[in-house]
């Protein structure tokens, strides 16, 4: 009769602790879930199989021949309804950055998302009078990703080498939290070689 008593009460203590962590997880469903988007978070690689210092024979091979001719050692593909504009740069025929732009291009919606989850970027540059921001976060040596919002919904990802940026033009630029821009010397005023 003692082991049936003991067993009953061991039983009644582990139904109150799973019933105790069931409410827990309910109660905090939110804030267990934005844990969960934050530990999972990755910034993706833009395009699949495209790596800075890609050959532009490879890019030509991927795609094909580009719906622009070269100009700057830049090529694009103008996309259509379901796929992004792309956006390639190069130095010395080497692959350098790359931007995707439109309604497909994949990422958290809102800034606020991207906050959320990512946590305060790199850089943040804003420009007023375009109502576009830009957030870059460092994902490699040198290299990293940056987020466009045009009134807060993505509208592009840009990754590969950070430099100063200066289009659009710029009425607030930030880094590691600390505003630099307007100011007398902003990073922008120096040249595009400069690197972070």
């Amino acid at each position: 009769m003692d082991s049936f008593v003991k067993l009953l009460k061991w039983l009644l203590i582990s139904a109150l602790v799973l019933g105790a962590i069931f409410l827990l997880v309910i109660f905090n469903f939110e804030t267990l879930e934005r844990a969960y988007e934050r530990w999972t978070f990755e910034h993706d690689a833009v395009i699949e199989d495209v790596y800075v210092g890609m050959p532009i024979a490879d890019i030509l091979f991927k795609f094909g021949e580009p719906d622009k001719e070269w100009k700057d050692e830049a090529i694009r593909y103008d996309g259509d309804s379901t796929l992004p504009y792309k956006l390639f740069h190069f130095t010395d025929s080497k692959l350098t950055q790359w931007i995707l732009i439109g309604d497909y291009v994949d990422g958290p919606r809102s800034t606020e998302k991207l906050f959320d989850v990512a946590g305060q970027p790199l850089i943040e540059a804003h420009s007023d009078e375009k109502n576009i921001r830009r957030y870059t976060y460092i994902t490699g040596n040198q290299e990293g990703i940056s987020y466009g919002y045009k009134t807060n919904k993505l509208q592009s990802l840009m990754r590969g080498q950070v430099d100063w940026r200066i289009n659009p033009p710029v009425s607030f630029y930030a880094v590691k939290g600390t505003q630099v821009c307007p100011e007398i010397c902003a990073p922008m005023t120096l040249s595009r070689k400069t690197r972070l």
